[in-house]
């Protein structure tokens, strides 16, 4: 059964929808859901329009996709837009936040996360890219 999609009243009212927890909205983000009520649309159909945007804007790179079926590797080329969607832009949210030195804490309450494990990947992600970062001051 597909999820229900949640009205901007519902929204506002800080609820995540994953976990039923109480979250509190910047008064900007609750302007943002306002707007949003006038554009809600079901999850799939969103996603088929972000990948059209994609495409449109030349997001084309290929990129490959890896992943384990017993002990065979497949790997899979895609263009970059056919794997546009809603959660990408979740986990872009999520890696951001963190790399600006948001606490997991801070951004798990954002994002429904109930458990530092589900968080751990993003975590691991954004201290990489620190380092990374780092390294610009060795040239």
């Amino acid at each position: 059964m597909k999820e229900k999609v949640p009205t901007a009243k519902e929204l506002k009212d800080s609820f995540t929808v994953r976990t039923g927890g109480k979250v509190k909205a910047p008064k900007e983000t609750i302007t943002l859901f306002d707007a949003f009520d006038k554009f809600v649309m079901e999850e799939g159909k969103l996603n088929d329009y972000l990948k059209e945007v994609g495409r449109i804007c030349g997001i084309d790179k290929p990129t490959t996709i890896t992943y384990y079926k017993g002990n065979e590797r497949i790997d899979e080329v895609y263009p970059k837009y056919e794997l546009l969607g809603t959660h990408a832009g979740r986990r872009t949210f999520i890696c951001n936040a963190l790399s600006l030195g948001i606490s997991p804490q801070v951004v798990m309450k954002w994002t429904g996360h109930s458990d530092y494990k589900a968080m751990k990947p993003y975590i691991d992600i954004a201290d990489s890219a620190k380092v990374e970062a780092m390294k610009l001051f060795d040239r």
